[in-house]
């Protein structure tokens, strides 16, 4: 047999020729590379921790004490309670809405409180103070439902609804709407009643959690005995304690109290709507602000700048601490342009009429009044006055701030406006006469004048003066360029009903009087639709478009002072009283909004013609004073029933004196279908009123 030998195993190095060498050096290089970058990461990794253990060693000793105080800032929340509001005074100094002090039972919840606690002292408040649910909404209560009676509010939704959520099909906000729609009063009632849980003490524990700061009020307009109850149970009732507050108060009662506005409760807090603009500027989830009216108008002024807190927590207990740190500022008191003598006349003059005509013959449909004075000068209103009936109580109530929020069509007395617009555009020379006679287009009922009959030759002063429609409609045609051929259908430049609005409108007709006030009405200016030919006609005499009684003071101030369309102001200035002395920290400065008085022809005319309806051979006579000298204009708006039958506007603006004017009037009595045309019964004792009070010069 042959034998291998066994070969000898090689125990050296293997040199490889070629690229394998190039392989090999490469190798090498990469992991010195590597080497030293590891030793690089690891010298900085140490040169880091000796420079961190460094600064602790600094801080822990020198600069304890200031992270001490830091983390001790960071725990501290910052409260602010709010200060008695600014008053209210007329322009004599009269108070028309006060601040009168109350206190309140706040809540801030201890830290680290259970629910079940809070439950427990939530029935030992419900039983012990009357809690007022009239704030409570429905919306409320059913939120309220859900979270306290989560199993049986459940029930509402259908087990095929049910099995649509857990497929994904239905989410959490489909499922929450289901049980809103169709949770009802009488199941909110069901529960709350069942002697498990009182609505009352549902509310009580939804208004400590309201503001997840704390500072929650929860019970208003408490006694000294309501807060010695809740001193003396300080070991039962955690974080309950009192606070200064106040309440408005109205020396008048609710006269003009819907102008004045309203505020808010401490439990109702700041608007939902406004909270994100509200809280940025300092307010809490708490605080009472102006909603409505000249109280939300001048929030800034009336509210004032509240007492600031620190609120801290007991360490081991967890109570609440607070710590007053600033008093505040009460908020500055407004001063309006309102005379509240003059108003209060005119609103008994207002109810008394109401009362005596509102139920006679063809006024069945009459239930309110509107009576405006302003001063054509600076845009002052010296009265805001409406009165408004309850035709089924017979309760007669004030509605001033109808004044801005209600429209109607004011008839002819818009016809100076259409005057104007005449001469703004140059369609009519001074004095030219248009011949009034009945007007006939294809399609439509005769348009003629209040007589029915012709009357005649007339220029602007005579048309203004005798109340001619068919000279404003000859005005409005030439303005819609209409070529007028009786019995024929009219046709129109649609471009007129632009023109119309524009120039009504530089008098105060037709847009926003710029009033300081919250949400005023313009009236209706035209829908949608294309307006028929025949609606530039009507336009012409007020019977189309629609004004607010605001927007008829601001139109005749602007006649009466020759063509300055004035902002009319409420408020005249803010003030405060430092060591015994009003100081005056704002006013409410005139301003001019449309100045149109280089139409100076147009105005003369237009004041001649109201001159002239008043004292010369016009058709409002019976107005005329012997003290002074009136000038004016009616208007009568057809406003039909579902019977075609008319229970039109009856309206007057009207200024004095004459030569110099200082006070205009408009009012409006919609719907005054009878024959007693309150509007001018009523003009010459309210100026009479103001001349004898103020005197007839300046």
């Amino acid at each position: 047999m042959f034998k291998f030998k066994k070969k000898q195993q090689f125990s050296g190095t293997y040199y490889f020729q070629g690229r394998n060498d190039e392989k090999v050096r490469e190798r090498k290089k990469r992991e010195q590379s590597t080497f030293a970058r590891m030793v690089g990461l690891m010298g900085l990794i140490v040169v880091a921790i000796v420079v961190i253990a460094v600064r602790l060693i600094f801080i822990q000793v020198h600069q304890g004490d200031y992270y001490a105080a830091k983390l001790v800032t960071y725990q501290v929340q910052s409260k602010t309670q709010d200060v008695p509001r600014g008053q209210i005074y007329d322009r004599n100094g009269t108070l028309l809405v006060g601040s009168e002090a109350t206190n309140v039972i706040m809540y801030y919840a201890p830290k680290g409180i259970e629910e079940k606690e809070e439950r427990a002292m939530a029935k030992i408040i419900a039983d012990r103070f009357e809690i007022d649910l009239s704030k409570l909404t429905l919306r409320d209560k059913q939120d309220m439902l859900i979270r306290d009676f989560d199993k049986e509010t459940k029930t509402v939704v259908t087990e095929e609804e049910w099995a649509a959520y857990k497929a994904g099909t239905l989410s959490d906000t489909d499922i929450y709407n289901m049980k809103i729609d169709r949770i009802s009063e009488d199941m909110i009632n069901q529960y709350y009643s069942s002697g498990e849980l009182t609505l009352e003490e549902a509310y009580v524990y939804t208004l400590m959690n309201k503001d997840i700061n704390g500072g929650n009020v929860v019970v208003e307009n408490v006694s000294a005995e309501d807060i010695a109850f809740i001193g003396e149970r300080q070991n039962i009732l955690r974080g309950f304690t009192y606070s200064h507050d106040y309440t408005r108060v109205y020396p008048y009662g609710s006269t003009m109290k819907s102008l004045f506005g309203n505020v808010s409760s401490k439990t109702q807090g700041i608007p939902k709507d406004e909270s994100d603009t509200l809280l940025a500027l300092g307010y809490q989830m708490n605080s009472r602000v102006g909603t409505s009216g000249l109280e939300k108008q001048y929030e800034s002024l009336l509210g004032g700048s509240g007492a600031t807190y620190n609120l801290t927590y007991d360490e081991e207990t967890g109570d609440p601490i607070l710590s007053q740190l600033s008093q505040g500022e009460k908020g500055y008191n407004l001063k309006l342009a309102i005379d509240w003598e003059l108003q209060e006349y005119i609103n008994n003059i207002l109810e008394t009429q109401l009362r005596s005509i509102a139920y006679a013959s063809g006024n069945q449909y009459m239930d309110r009044l509107y009576v405006v004075l302003m001063d054509p000068n600076n845009g002052d209103i010296v009265a805001m006055c409406g009165k408004a009936l309850d035709r089924e109580t017979g309760e007669i109530y004030d509605f001033a701030d109808g004044a801005y929020l209600e429209a109607f069509a004011i008839g002819s007395s818009s016809k100076g406006a259409t005057v104007y617009t005449g001469f703004k555009y140059g369609l009519y020379t001074a004095g030219e006469q248009l011949y009034d006679e009945p007007i006939y287009i294809q399609g439509t009922a005769p348009k003629a004048s209040w007589t029915k009959t012709a009357m005649g030759n007339l220029n602007e002063v005579q048309a203004l003066a005798k109340s001619s429609n068919v000279f404003m409609f000859k005005i409005a045609m030439r303005l819609a360029e209409a070529n007028y051929v009786p019995y024929q259908p009219l046709y129109i430049n649609y471009e007129a009903f632009d023109k119309i609005k524009r120039s009504f409108g530089e008098l105060g007709l037709g847009v926003k009087t710029g009033i300081d006030v919250p949400n005023e009405e313009r009236g209706y200016q035209g829908g949608d639709r294309e307006p028929e030919a025949g609606n530039i006609l009507d336009a012409s005499i007020g019977q189309y478009y629609t004004y607010t009684p605001i927007q008829m003071a601001q139109y005749v101030s602007t006649i009466a002072n020759g063509g300055r369309r004035m902002k009319p102001r409420l408020v005249t200035e803010a003030y405060t009283n430092i060591n015994g002395d009003d100081v005056t920290v704002y006013t409410n400065n005139v301003e001019v909004l449309d100045d149109v008085s280089d139409e100076k022809t147009a105005f003369e005319r237009i004041q001649a013609g109201f001159y002239a309806g008043v004292n010369g051979d016009g058709i409002l006579t019976g107005l005329r004073k012997t003290d002074y000298v009136l000038a004016a204009k009616s208007g009568t708006a057809e406003v039909f029933d579902e019977t075609g039958t008319d229970y039109p506007n009856q309206a007057l603006i009207a200024y004095a004196p004459y030569e110099n004017p200082r006070l205009t009037y408009a009012c409006i009595a919609p719907r005054e279908g009878g024959n007693s045309k309150t509007c001018q019964s009523i003009v010459g004792q309210i100026f009479d009123k103001y001349f004898e009070k103020y005197g007839l010069s300046q």
